[in-house]
């Protein structure tokens, strides 16, 4: 893997459970890792749903081998958040993984 390829700092974040003022239940974002990558974006599209005009952007990221990364979590890059939509692919022994993910915008 070639290190000057990986000229993004994401971070990538898990779900976590809390408890709010009332003691009900509540899902946060939390970053657990921060990680260097590189980032291909794949297209764009419009579509509607419900009578909401929503515009969805896929991308690839490749990040250094790490295994505790998987769909569950979610990739924060530039300010954007990205939603990993696949298992991570492992690229060689342990080299690399490519992540692909989307990002979702709302009334556009």
């Amino acid at each position: 893997m070639n290190a000057g390829k990986l000229d993004r700092l994401i971070s990538l974040q898990s779900k976590t459970a809390t408890k709010d003022a009332a003691g009900a239940p509540t899902l946060t974002w939390t970053t657990y890792a921060s990680v260097w990558a590189s980032k291909a974006e794949q297209g764009s599209r419009e579509f509607r749903l419900f009578g909401e005009t929503l515009a969805e952007t896929t991308a690839i990221f490749t990040v250094r081998y790490l295994s505790t990364i998987t769909a569950e979590h979610r990739i924060v890059c530039d300010a954007r958040t990205f939603e990993i939509t696949a298992p991570p692919l492992e690229q060689g022994r342990r080299g690399s993984l490519l992540i692909q993910a989307k990002e979702v915008k709302g009334r556009i």
